[in-house]
């Protein structure tokens, strides 16, 4: 996944926010909370806060690539 501007970074663990999740993906937000809900997506809840982090996107890329 190409590096962001916007990604957070906090003791080396980098966070997105589910519009930067769906513009990586070019999908819609709506698109990555469904996945987070059914938990296909993990997803860092920090209070009312939720994030992802860039592995775990990768993951979920890996894990959803055909051929």
């Amino acid at each position: 996944m190409a590096e962001t501007n916007f990604a957070v970074e906090c003791e080396g663990v980098k966070l997105l926010t589910a519009r930067q999740v769906a513009d990586a993906l070019q999908c819609s937000e709506r698109s990555v909370w469904g996945w987070t809900k059914n938990g296909g997506l993990p997803a860092v809840r920090l209070g009312r806060l939720v994030r992802y982090r860039v592995e775990d996107v990768e993951a979920f890329i890996a894990r959803h690539q055909s051929g």
